[in-house]
């Protein structure tokens, strides 16, 4: 029971953030830049466009990599 709430949390935070990164790829560049500044790097991407594409892209596939394990999951139960 506890694995099936874990895996349901899982699965709704990764799909909550596949769709931040799809809808929001300039706020996720700004949260990067924050975390590397703290580490004391700074980041600038060469076009800004193709790190907005980019991360849309990586939004999509991690949504596709979600919702083929919980079919996983549903086929497998």
């Amino acid at each position: 029971m506890i694995e099936e709430i874990i895996f349901i949390a899982i699965v709704f935070l990764s799909f909550m953030f596949s769709f931040f990164l799809i809808r929001e790829p300039d706020r996720i560049f700004k949260i990067q830049q924050r975390i590397y500044r703290m580490i004391n790097w700074h980041i600038e991407p060469i076009s800004l466009e193709k790190e907005r594409r980019n991360t849309r892209w990586m939004g999509m596939f991690m949504l596709i990599v979600t919702a083929a394990a919980v079919l996983y999951k549903m086929c497998h139960a």
